[in-house]
C-alpha cells in the first residue's frame, strides 16, 4: 500500500492511510514500512469508515500501526509484507516523452519523478541513443530519495521548476543498477510475459535469491516459485537451498569449471599436497559463489568423479601425490626412524635433529607423509608408523571381540609403550570411530 497521509489519534496512535493495491491486510499482523525497513505490527483497519478484521486489493483503508515511535513517515512510503520488497536509490525504466516537448535529452536531466504517492527528484540518465519529444528509450534514474518500486509501475516525469508534465515511464529492473545491461535484456523485460521476462532476468543477472526476483516482479512467493519450478523442468535454470536461489543453467556450469580449475591450480602450485582444505577452496571461491551454491557445485562436482571429497580435503580424482627423488630418500628415513620404536615414536624436535632439516621443510615431508597413508598423526602432534596403527587397529578389533572391551593397561602391556602413547593412540581410533570411550574402557563401534 503507498501511504498518501499520516496522523495520529489520541488514545490508538498512527493512523496511516492509502489504497491497498494487493494482497491482503488483518488485525495482528506484521507488516514493513518501507524505505525505512521498520516493523510495525497493525492494531486496528477501517474501510470506509468502519472498523474490519482485513482489507484487501482495491480497498481505501486507514491502518493503525504501532511500533513506529518516532520514525517519520512520509506521504509515498510503502506498507508491504516483511521482506516482500527492497528500497533502492536507483532503477532502470522505458520512458515515453510527450510531443508537446521541444528539446531533446541527450544525456541526462534533472527532474520531479511521480510513482505511487511519492514526489522525489531524480536524475535522470540516458541508456543508448538520445530522446527527443514524442519518442521513447531507455533510462537510468537516480532518486536523491530512498524509493520502492517493482517491474511494471508506472510514473510521470515532470519539470523541476515548473508543473510541465515531460512524460511518463515504466519501471524495467532495480536489481544492481550500478551496472548497465544491454538494450535487448531492456527489450525483454519492457515487453515479454512474465516466464520469458523472468528466465531473461536470471539470465542476465546469472544469480539471484527468490527474494530478489519478489522484490523486482513484486509478485507473492508462490507465484514467484511456481515460475521458477517451470524454468528448472526446463532444465534453463538452476535452484539452490531450501531458501531459494536461482542460477542460469549456463551459468552454473561455468560455476563448475570454475570450482575445477581453481582445484587443478592448486595441484600445480602444491603437486606434493593431497588436495586443499573445503573451507579454503570456499575462501578462494566466496567472490562467485557463496552456502549453499558451493556446495551443490561440490556435490556435482563429487558425483561426477571429477574430484574427491575426503575427511574436508578435497582434490581432482585423478590427481597422484607427486615427489621428486630427494624427497622420497628423506621419506624413507623418517619411516626408518619411526619404524625403530613404532609405539613410542620419537619427537618432532628429534626427529629434526637427527634428519638435520629445517622445521618448515620437515612439517612439509610430514604432512605428506600423512597424505600418502605413510604415517598417521595423532591429536598429541604425534607421528605413528603406517604399519604400527594398522597393527594396533586389529589388535583391538579382535580384543575387544574376544573381552568386550579394552583398557589402556590392556594396550600398553600388549605393546610394551607408556601411558602418553597408549592413550594417544586409543583417543586416535576413537576419533576415527573405531571405538567409543565408556569410563575407562573402549568398546568397538565399526572394525
Amino acid at each position: 500500500m503507498n501511504i498518501d497521509r499520516s496522523f495520529s489519534v489520541k488514545g490508538f496512535g498512527t493512523i496511516l492511510t492509502g489504497t491497498v493495491l494487493s494482497g491482503t491486510a488483518r488485525n495482528g499482523q506484521w507488516i514493513e514500512l518501507l524505505p525505512a525497513k521498520k516493523a510495525v505490527r497493525i492494531r486496528g483497519l477501517q474501510k470506509h469508515s468502519q472498523a474490519v478484521e482485513e482489507v484487501m486489493i482495491g480497498d481505501r483503508a486507514a491502518i493503525n500501526v504501532s511500533g513506529i515511535d518516532n520514525e517519520p513517515i512520509k506521504r509515498g512510503n510503502v506498507l508491504a509484507e516483511p521482506g516482500h520488497l527492497m528500497p533502492t536509490n536507483t532503477f532502470f525504466a522505458k520512458w515515453y516523452i510527450l510531443k508537446s516537448v521541444k528539446k531533446t535529452i541527450e544525456k541526462q536531466i534533472r527532474v520531479r519523478l511521480h510513482m505511487g504517492t511519492a514526489e522525489l527528484f531524480c536524475k535522470v540518465h540516458i541508456v543508448g541513443e538520445s530522446i527527443k519529444g514524442g519518442e521513447s528509450g531507455y533510462i537510468r534514474v537516480f532518486s536523491e530519495d530512498p524509493l520502492v518500486c517493482i517491474r511494471g509501475e508506472r510514473f510521470i516525469v515532470r519539470e523541476t521548476n515548473s508543473s510541465m508534465t515531460l512524460g511518463g515511464g515504466m519501471v524495467l529492473d532495480h536489481l544492481h543498477p550500478e551496472i548497465i545491461p544491454e538494450l535487448p535484456y531492456l527489450r525483454v523485460m519492457e515487453n515479454d510475459s512474465l516466464p520469458t521476462a523472468m528466465r531473461e532476468f536470471i539470465t542476465y543477472h546469472k544469480i539471484v535469491s527468490v527474494t530478489e526476483i519478489i522484490s523486482v516482479f513484486g509478485l507473492s512467493n508462490s507465484i514467484i516459485k511456481n515460475e521458477l519450478n517451470k524454468l528448472e523442468k526446463l532444465n534453463q535454470i538452476v535452484i539452490v537451498g531450501e531458501q531459494g536461489t536461482a542460477l542460469d543453467v549456463n551459468h552454473f556450469s561455468a560455476l563448475q569449471k570454475q570450482l575445477v580449475n581453481a582445484v587443478e591450480k592448486f595441484h600445480q602450485e602444491r603437486p606434493a599436497d593431497k588436495g586443499l582444505k573445503i573451507s579454503e577452496l570456499r575462501m578462494k571461491l566466496s567472490g562467485a559463489m557463496l552456502g549453499d551454491v558451493f556446495d551443490l557445485v561440490l556435490k556435482i562436482m563429487v558425483r561426477k568423479n571429477v574430484l574427491t571429497d575426503e575427511k574436508e580435503i578435497v582434490y581432482l580424482s585423478s590427481h597422484r601425490i607427486q615427489i621428486n627423488t630427494n624427497e622420497r630418500e628423506l621419506i624413507e628415513k623418517i619411516k626408518f626412524i619411526l619404524a625403530q620404536t613404532p609405539f613410542s615414536p620419537p619427537s618432532v624436535e628429534v626427529i629434526e635433529a637427527e634428519m638435520k632439516l629445517p622445521a618448515s621443510e620437515l612439517q612439509r615431508l610430514l604432512r605428506i607423509m600423512v597424505q600418502l597413508e605413510l604415517i598417521v598423526k595423532t591429536d598429541k602432534n604425534l607421528y605413528f608408523h603406517g604399519d604400527a596403527v594398522r597393527e594396533a587397529r586389529q589388535f583391538i578389533i579382535d580384543f575387544i571381540g574376544e573381552k568386550g572391551h579394552i583398557k589402556i593397561t590392556d594396550f600398553k602391556d600388549r605393546f610394551h609403550t607408556s601411558r602418553k602413547f597408549a592413550l594417544s593412540l586409543l583417543e586416535y581410533f576413537d576419533a576415527i570411530q573405531v571405538t567409543s570411550r565408556n569410563g575407562d574402557r573402549r568398546e568397538l563401534l565399526h572394525p
